[in-house]
């Protein structure tokens, strides 16, 4: 196991609070707020199958931009190699970046839910979220790679 400095651990702290509350407490939230409004009884009128369909395709392919983005930003870093950003610093960044990802698609998933008050709608974004968030789960192991790929060059 690599030792990491008091930044980095403080770091990677952190990012792992941040990872619960955006993967977890997020989706829970819309959830309950779902639920709660079910119970009130409210109806729409701008139902549309075509754009849950449109929704669940952005869904499943968001997140493949992820490794675009990470490549484009550890490329961004290597080439400047200042002392402004330090790896940890990347490595949570581009964590953030892709836990956003993941939490837009609830977020796709809630959107559809207001638009057409079917909590089933809603329920057919979260497999796809829970697949997501086991890809992009920051863990320690992640951020040594990611150092070993910026020590390579």
């Amino acid at each position: 196991m690599t030792q990491f400095d008091e930044q980095a651990e403080k770091q990677l702290r952190v990012l792992k609070i941040i990872t619960w509350l955006f993967m977890l407490v997020g989706p829970c939230a819309y959830l309950v707020i779902a639920q709660v409004i079910s119970a009130k009884g409210v109806e729409t009128r701008a139902g549309n199958e075509i754009l849950l369909f449109m929704l669940l395709v952005v869904a499943i392919v968001n997140p493949f931009f992820a490794p675009l983005i990470a490549r484009s930003e550890t490329n961004k870093f290597r080439h400047r190699m200042s002392q402004a950003k330090s790896p940890v610093h990347l490595y949570f960044m581009l964590s953030i970046i892709q836990m956003a990802m993941v939490e837009a698609i609830y977020v796709y998933g809630f959107i559809v839910f207001i638009l057409t008050a079917r909590l089933t709608y809603m329920l057919y974004f979260y497999p796809i979220g829970i697949a997501w968030s086991f890809v992009y789960w920051p863990r320690r192991e992640k951020y040594t790679q990611l150092l070993e790929k910026l020590n390579r060059t």
